[in-house]
């Protein structure tokens, strides 16, 4: 299984790096919340997926077009851990092959992911980038350029989304 990301061509780094790097010293002061832990259960989940179970489509959480990690609550306690805050927007594209946006720690409390003041923009730009993909992949005359999705392998393919 492989996981790419995304990165808009005025920025340094992609999506996903922006992601990890921004919430590892994250503290929205929530005491009940370890903030390191749940990046590192993250981290557990797309490893499990990655080396053993796949990217199932049951595994993600459908938000709109765009769907997020950590998966649903029943799947992520058979790995012994409990539902977390943290959400990782991507676009899951076949069983073996995942692409990582961006994301943050869902605000506790009842908030849908569109209503949340954390993970608004996150949703909203997920799927955004989910449509333009799924026109990329439908529409073979149709290819955008501005964000460019890196292979990790010397080849880049890229789109452009209005924001």
């Amino acid at each position: 299984m492989h996981y790419y990301t995304v990165q808009r061509e005025d920025r340094t780094d992609s999506e996903a790096e922006d992601f990890f790097s921004r919430l590892e010293n994250a503290d929205y002061g929530e005491a009940d919340i370890d903030y390191a832990d749940e990046l590192s259960k993250l981290g557990d989940w797309l490893e499990e997926m990655g080396e053993r179970r796949g990217a199932q489509p049951h595994y993600f959480r459908h938000e709109g077009r765009a769907t997020a990690l950590p998966p649903p609550s029943k799947y992520f306690r058979e790995l012994g851990y409990d539902d977390l805050h943290v959400r990782l927007y991507c676009y899951r594209v076949t069983n073996k092959l995942v692409i990582l946006f961006n994301g943050d720690f869902k605000t506790p409390g009842p908030f849908s992911a569109q209503e949340c003041p954390r993970v608004r923009r996150y949703f909203e730009q997920a799927n955004k980038l989910a449509l333009a993909l799924d026109r990329c992949l439908t529409d073979k005359d149709w290819w955008p350029t501005g964000y460019v999705i890196d292979t990790h392998n010397g080849k880049e393919l890229e789109f452009e989304v209005q924001f």
